[in-house]
């Protein structure tokens, strides 16, 4: 009885770890499994079941919204101006400033350097993503 439940065990964290696996190097290699299909709007019906949320009080979200753009003249916002936002924003000395951006070509010397200054001298979370051709 005890060596069916061990066998039973061993079965189910093999198969739970085979479908991990699977997972994993479906993510790894940037392919879309069927979960990940069936996930997205999923997630859109969770949220819109649960309603909006406001942030907590440690919470500020500066947003780029169309009034931004327009003064700025450009968009993407050019970096220096993100760079300027940067610095204001660790002005106020927070514990994170998190960026939700994707910067997918380099921009002007001046501006890279800004940025990549601003983010150095604040307390950043980052993240990256990449475009990689499809060749093999």
């Amino acid at each position: 009885m005890g060596s069916s439940r061990h066998l039973a065990t061993i079965l189910a964290v093999t198969l739970a770890g085979l479908w991990g696996l699977g997972l994993g190097i479906l993510h790894w290699r940037g392919e879309a499994s069927i979960l990940d299909r069936i996930e997205a709007p999923l997630t859109d019906l969770r949220f819109l079941i649960q309603g909006q949320r406001a942030p907590p009080d440690s919470v500020t979200i500066v947003a780029i919204d169309d009034e931004v753009v327009q003064e700025a003249g450009a968009y993407p916002l050019p970096r220096t101006i993100i760079a300027r936002l940067v610095e204001k924003i660790a002005g106020v000395r927070p514990r994170a400033i998190a960026l939700d951006l994707l910067f997918v070509a380099p921009g002007p010397a001046d501006g890279d350097d800004a940025l990549a200054k601003a983010l150095r001298d604040a307390p950043c979370v980052l993240a990256a993503a990449g475009l990689f051709s499809q060749a093999t």
